[in-house]
């Protein structure tokens, strides 16, 4: 097992989308029965990837973690709205990172204005080093909202309609 490096001890997440005119998503027709919104996002996702989004996440010892905009981004959209409403309400939350590869868990235990982030590795080959990081609420939750907020204006700028789709509503407004 490789433990985190050290130095690298604050946890941080950006992504960066293309913007341009030209740029078009070809909206295939979603079936009730078989797709949800998850398959929005990752339609997105792998569109996002094809035009050379960079999606990073670094943190708990570790630089940058191996996720990809295509695969990693996706898993962590379909959780964004729950989580980034947790945070705001003060509230304990986990954002998962549940995909092959990457395998962690960070979850976040409020602490006066700040959260309390616990990395669980689910991996043989790597562990954090730290395990438990902390951040402030105000930061977390401008961190969280930047991911979110550059994901929807790609998708506004690529595919216009999807963000009316009422799959994306419903997923903007967790309960």
């Amino acid at each position: 097992m490789r433990k985190a490096g050290r130095g690298v001890t604050s946890l941080h997440m950006s992504l960066r989308l293309p913007r341009a005119a030209h740029l078009r998503l070809r909206v295939r027709s979603y079936d009730l029965e078989l797709d949800n919104v998850i398959s929005i996002l990752s339609d997105v996702c792998e569109f996002a990837q094809s035009k050379r989004g960079v999606f990073r996440v670094g943190g708990f010892g570790q630089a940058q973690w191996p996720v990809d905009v295509r695969t990693d981004l996706c898993v962590v959209l379909e959780q964004l709205p729950e989580v980034l409403a947790a945070v705001k309400s003060g509230k304990p939350t986990v954002l998962d990172f549940y995909e092959q590869g990457i395998q962690r868990r960070i979850t976040f235990t409020p602490a006066a204005a700040n959260y309390e982030m616990t990395c669980t590795a689910f991996s043989r080959y790597w562990e954090p080093s730290p395990a438990t990081e902390r951040i402030g609420r105000v930061a977390l939750g401008r961190m969280l909202s930047g991911v979110l907020d550059e994901f929807m204006g790609f998708m506004r700028c690529v595919a216009p309609a999807l963000e009316q789709h009422p799959w994306i509503r419903i997923w903007l407004q967790p309960p």
